[in-house]
């Protein structure tokens, strides 16, 4: 015949059994979540890298544009330079001294350009 007294026990190791193993599942949830909360913190720190990655490429390309900027200048300085030159020779030879002036204000303008892009590019913003 079956106790009183055996069958509190059998429930007993039963209720203790089931709480082992909830506790023993709950100890892997709680490790899998510390996983995933580390996994996560990598993830933000990797975005975190690429992003300075971003900020270093975009400062870089904007020292390029300003170079590229600072050179242009330097050749439509060149070029205006040389057209003043041209225009000055031009006025020598046709006695046109108003022209002479235009040609050797166009040749310093051109001058003045030209220093201008070498300034930009060797100063960095």
């Amino acid at each position: 015949m079956i106790s009183m007294a055996g069958i509190k026990k059998e429930v007993e190791g039963t209720r203790k059994e089931i709480a082992g193993k909830m506790k023993e599942k709950a100890g892997k949830m709680k490790e899998e979540a510390g996983k995933a909360i580390y996994k996560r913190g990598e993830e933000e720190e990797l975005v975190g890298r690429a992003e300075e990655r971003i900020g270093g490429a975009e400062k870089k390309l904007g020292e390029v544009e300003r170079n590229v900027g600072g050179i242009r200048k330097e050749i439509e300085g060149s070029v205006k330079e040389v057209g003043g030159r041209m225009k000055e020779e031009a006025g020598k030879e046709m006695h046109k001294p108003g022209m002479v002036i235009g040609g050797k204000a166009a040749e310093l303008a051109g001058k003045g350009e030209k220093k201008l892009g070498e300034v930009e590019r060797k100063h960095k913003h």
